[in-house]
């Protein structure tokens, strides 16, 4: 048992890592692949809000606003960096969102922004 067994195994070890590799880079029913990049923030509220409303989301110094028409709705404090380079970067300042859930007690609620 020395070079003479390794010689011999070795296309079967190489014939099952090979098959491995298959089944993990095949998708099946419950593989999740993300669809749209999107990220959820808490805001404090101002006014009260619907969850599936599309709001607007405005940067504004070190916070982010975010508004319904005209109307200053509620605030973002110490958004993620993450947010506010992208809101830089892509639109001028300014993204849309839709409110996903509401708090009822601190009356926060959370935005995705798209």
């Amino acid at each position: 048992m020395g070079v003479d067994f390794v010689t011999t195994c070795t296309p079967t070890f190489t014939k099952g890592w090979d098959a491995g590799l298959a089944d993990v880079q095949t998708a099946d029913l419950f593989t999740d692949m993300p669809t749209e990049a999107s990220r959820t923030c808490r805001a404090a509220a101002n006014e009260a809000v619907q969850p599936g409303e599309t709001v607007f989301v405005r940067l504004c110094g070190a916070e982010v606003s975010v508004v319904r028409g005209r109307t200053p709705v509620g605030v973002i404090r110490n958004p993620p960096s993450s947010l506010t380079d992208r809101l830089r970067a892509e639109g001028g300042g300014i993204a849309t969102g839709t409110i996903t859930k509401t708090y009822q007690r601190s009356g926060d609620f959370d935005v995705r922004v798209n």
